[in-house]
């Protein structure tokens, strides 16, 4: 398997990347619905299999992992990754908020 760094980027795309767009936490729903918690304490509920869906199956969900120092999120090993500013813009365009939820990693 090659590596595979999910990035997506337009020329809309005039956003510059913030720590804040780590990733810091994760809860895994179900598929490829996760509750992703950022640097910014913002937890949403999404979706990610239109990035996910052709890169890892879904008996390897459960290989995901944050690479603390990158602040991406990762499947298989490091296989592949999600680029915080891609996970965290595509979050907010299509996830849902979860405002009380809290994290300790803070």
């Amino acid at each position: 398997m090659a590596l595979v760094h999910i990035s997506k980027k337009t020329k809309k795309d005039t956003h510059f990347y913030s720590p804040f767009m780590k990733l810091h936490s994760f809860e895994h729903k179900n598929n490829y619905t996760f509750i992703l918690g950022f640097a910014d304490h913002s937890f949403i509920e999404a979706d990610l299999s239109p990035l996910l869906k052709a890169y890892v199956e879904p008996s390897a969900i459960n290989t995901a992992k944050i690479d603390s120092e990158w602040g991406c999120l990762i499947f298989n090993d490091g296989m592949v990754d999600i680029e915080p500013r891609t996970l965290y813009k595509f979050a907010v365009e299509q996830g849902v908020y979860h405002p009380d939820k809290k994290d300790t990693h803070f």
